[in-house]
């Protein structure tokens, strides 16, 4: 059996999955500061994507600490094994309400500001919108136990996944913009001579 032929190397790269999962708390930070810039007065969006995010971490961690149980002893019977992993995995890709949540506020968020050097680009607004819509697959996945719609298939997890890591390039990139803009704004108001 996997869990207990490879328990201590599943272990490992879960621990380790939940410290990288951790790393999400400044990067939700980074893109709330940066909706804080677009939205300028009553930030509710900003709450909302920093809420949905803290909750989608802490879904994350639930599913790495019941995968993390399986390995734990070696006397579980299968039909337990498979039912801990079921409950990993359809928690994992149920979780799309915060994931659609946080999308859904960023794209608000770019759509707010009329400008040409807007904080968040309208691109990346209506994008955010695409990645939220392909999020929703987790919906079907409770249905089916195989072929596309299933956790495991191409609509309940792999098309997610992927649009999930193109989002993530595409925030660094964006954020990195968005950053650079605001240390330039704040340099130059600094520079400012006083009248």
């Amino acid at each position: 059996m996997l869990f207990e032929e490879h328990g201590q190397r599943i272990r490992l790269g879960l621990i380790l999955g939940m410290i990288v999962v951790t790393l999400s708390f400044p990067f939700f930070g980074a893109i709330s500061i940066q909706i804080a810039r677009a939205e300028r007065r009553f930030p509710i969006l900003v709450a909302m994507q920093f809420g949905a995010g803290v909750v989608l971490i802490v879904f994350f961690f639930i599913c790495h600490t019941l995968w993390i149980s399986m390995t734990f002893r070696n006397s579980y019977s299968e039909s337990a094994m498979q039912q801990v992993n079921d409950l990993a995995w359809l928690t994992f890709v149920m979780v799309f309400p915060t994931y659609v949540l946080q999308m859904i506020c960023i794209a608000v968020a770019s759509f707010m500001e009329d400008s040409r050097e807007a904080t968040l680009p309208r691109w990346y607004g209506y994008f955010c919108l695409w990645v939220g819509v392909s999020g929703c697959g987790g919906a079907v996945a409770v249905y089916f136990k195989d072929g596309p719609p299933a956790w495991n298939g191409g609509i309940g997890f792999w098309i997610p996944i992927a649009m999930f890591a193109v989002w993530l390039c595409l925030s660094v990139y964006v954020l990195a913009r968005a950053v650079s803009s605001q240390f330039a704004e704040r340099d130059s108001g600094s520079a400012a001579p006083a009248a």
